[in-house]
């Protein structure tokens, strides 16, 4: 995902401004949350400092955050919400919804039907989402056929939505997609 690959080199760039020996290390759980789990062990393991961690369910993350925090590890969230983290850190995911589909509503010219996919039950993504309705609600004409398709954050995933959708919808008219894998 572009946006993670942006957020590992500024996070490496600062770690290594304040110590140029610093050891950054990246892993993708791939929205899998037994390999996050598996992820967050190694690096508790491995007596890191800090963790940034994207939880791929805000909630079910924490017994992974308490034990990294137990091992006297801060744990960041970054772009969705983890339970028990120290801090938080994301975009304001429900302004970027309103955002993208206010301009979605427009080039549509405020009318026909829509489909959203969206990667659950992240924080990130339901608040996209509702900013999207939100922002679509002021063109009446538009028609949200489906707000719960999870295409998990691929390229793979988004074909496969994307292809049925344009067979069950025949009228399809515009998509909403949360993150840039899913829309290429």
């Amino acid at each position: 995902n572009p946006y993670f690959l942006a957020l590992v080199a500024g996070a490496t760039n600062a770690a290594h401004k304040i110590n140029p020996n610093a050891k950054v290390t990246a892993v993708s759980s791939e929205y899998d949350l037994g390999k996050q789990f598996g992820q967050m062990d190694s690096l508790i393991a491995a007596g890191v400092d800090l963790i940034l961690v994207a939880a791929d369910d805000p909630h079910a993350i924490a017994p992974a955050l308490k034990r990294a925090q137990a091992a006297g590890i801060t744990v960041v969230a970054v772009d969705v919400e983890a339970e028990g983290a120290d801090a938080t850190i994301e975009t304001d995911n429900y302004q970027a919804g309103v955002v993208s589909c206010a301009y979605l509503g427009k080039k549509m010219g405020g009318t026909g039907d829509v489909v959203m996919q969206w990667v659950g039950p992240l924080s990130g993504s339901i608040a996209r989402i509702k900013g999207c309705h939100d922002a679509l609600a002021k063109y009446p004409a538009i028609k949200v056929l489906s707000d719960n398709e999870n295409s998990g954050c691929t390229r793979e995933g988004g074909l496969k939505f994307t292809l049925g959708d344009l067979q069950r919808f025949p009228t399809l008219k515009g998509m909403y997609t949360i993150c840039e894998p899913e829309a290429l």
